[in-house]
């Protein structure tokens, strides 16, 4: 299985997934052999990338954190949230209950390759954007062992963090460029706004109610809009690294997505939690288990395992020498050996390609 650009496809190709519309339905299904016309109807709706069957086993087939389905219906319903708060209407907490419980429910207890790339639903609205921090977040409370009271009351906190700025001018919020000094206060209020909406509403907990105010507090004082760093509840320091995270590895109006080894560096520079930011890092590996790579050696290896304190020096394995336009097989623990490291990543086809091209 490989993932894919709608726009690189030549054409014949068979799909490895369903691929879901953004309110849910089918637009086309598995297996389904491509043509124009199906190419032309995925632009049409947006669709940019897509898995394809391409005959072998993909060694960066990610576990999806949560299904597509229960994404585009839990996007569907925190929509009506949001929306009712855009109208001034009274928002439903225990609707906001209900979406928490079934991401808790569908997150994945046991370690795995994260489809952390995926967790979008198609858009780059706030409602999605809160979505996608509530996966990251609950995956985490699962990563802490939280009880399930607590881990509901931080992802609830994680869903609203943004409400704030329904109320907020859509200029500024959906602006393509980067915002001014002046815009850029503004947009600071959201959170104010978003505890101003929701701080009456008795079945929303206190805690959530302080995830929505203060997610861009940082420990050392330099957030808002307080900047009281101090005493920070965990709850909060997750949901403000999985918004960083989410905004980073996602498309913006004015950038484009940032990919996710560039990111998790990037995150190290904020001033997040060292303990939730290094939590993260061991759920979103570099190198899965059974990952294709190069190495600074000129060898061809797979990922055998990884170190949890590590996630960039794995255990691999070498496959094949291009230097010695030979097949090989070692086992080199790279936490061992500093003087080995990976390039990068291979799929099935480059890695076929540069073995063939190394034949005399």
């Amino acid at each position: 299985m490989k993932f894919t650009t709608v726009t690189s496809l030549s054409g014949r190709e068979i799909l490895a997934r369903d691929v879901l519309s953004k309110d849910g339905h089918i637009l086309l299904k598995k297996s389904t052999r491509m043509r124009e016309a199906f190419k032309q109807q995925l632009l049409a709706n947006d669709i940019e990338k897509i898995y394809i069957e391409d005959g072998m086993k993909d060694p960066h087939s990610p576990t999806p954190i949560v299904s597509h389905e229960t994404k585009v219906l839990l996007g569907n319903e925190l929509k009506k949230q949001f929306d009712v708060v855009r109208n001034k209407i009274a928002i439903h907490p225990s609707m906001l209950d209900d979406i928490s419980n079934i991401l808790l429910d569908e997150i994945p207890t046991k370690p795995a390759a994260y489809d952390i790339l995926d967790i979008r639903v198609n858009d780059m609205v706030t409602y999605e954007h809160s979505i996608s921090v509530a996966i990251l977040a609950a995956l985490l409370c699962k990563k802490f062992n939280l009880s399930h009271d607590l881990s509901r009351d931080i992802t609830i906190g994680a869903l609203l963090h943004d409400i704030g700025k329904m109320i907020i001018p859509n200029e500024i919020v959906n602006k393509q460029s980067k915002l001014t000094d002046e815009e850029y206060t503004v947009m600071k209020t959201h959170s104010t706004l978003g505890y101003q909406i929701i701080k009456d509403y008795d079945d929303i907990s206190s805690l959530s109610k302080l995830i929505v105010l203060s997610h861009h507090e940082r420990e050392d004082g330099s957030g808002y809009p307080s900047g009281n760093g101090a005493d920070l509840h965990l709850g909060i320091k997750i949901v403000g690294a999985c918004d960083i995270l989410e905004a980073l590895i996602t498309e913006r109006p004015y950038r484009r997505a940032i990919p996710l080894e560039q990111a998790l560096f990037i995150l190290r520079s904020e001033k997040i939690s060292i303990e939730v930011r290094t939590a993260l890092e061991q759920l979103l590996e570099f190198y899965p288990v059974d990952t294709i790579v190069l190495l600074n050696t000129n060898d061809i290896a797979i990922v055998e395992s990884t170190h949890s304190n590590n996630i960039k020096r794995p255990i691999v394995k070498t496959i094949y020498s291009l230097n010695k336009n030979d097949y090989v097989s070692c086992q080199i623990d790279l936490i061992d050996h500093a003087q080995v490291s990976i390039v990068r990543k291979l799929d099935i086809n480059d890695t076929i390609r540069k073995i063939l091209s190394n034949q005399p």
